[in-house]
């Protein structure tokens, strides 16, 4: 699993709860440069947790797009879930990026 979040403390705690539910967190970037290099040098990885306003300050939230398609280049097919309440374009589905959306994938979690 790559996850990439500006929020030190929130992707900490991801990773070790990942970790602790049996999830293998096998790289972790807290920044554009870092999460892109990643990218590069990750030869495989199942899924992607990606913030998509990492870096929301700073240019309104465009590197998380960036990574979302570098991570689709890299890695075609594989499944990339945005960690953001804001809409995403560019989310797996678009049922997710819409408030409504957010009940249902909170739904389908609980339900598993």
């Amino acid at each position: 699993m790559f996850l990439a979040d500006d929020d030190k403390l929130l992707i900490n705690y991801l990773s070790i709860e990942l970790n602790n539910a049996g999830h293998t967190v096998i790289a972790v970037a807290t920044s554009f440069k870092e999460a892109l290099e990643l990218i590069q040098n990750l030869t495989d990885v199942d899924v992607g947790l990606v913030d998509g306003n990492l870096s929301w300050f700073s240019t309104g939230g465009k590197e998380g797009k960036q990574i979302a398609a570098a991570f689709r280049e890299k890695f075609p097919g594989k499944p990339l879930f945005s960690t953001s309440v804001v809409e995403q374009p560019w989310s797996d589905d678009p049922n997710l990026t819409t408030r409504n959306g957010y009940d249902r994938l909170v739904k389908r979690v609980t339900e598993a």
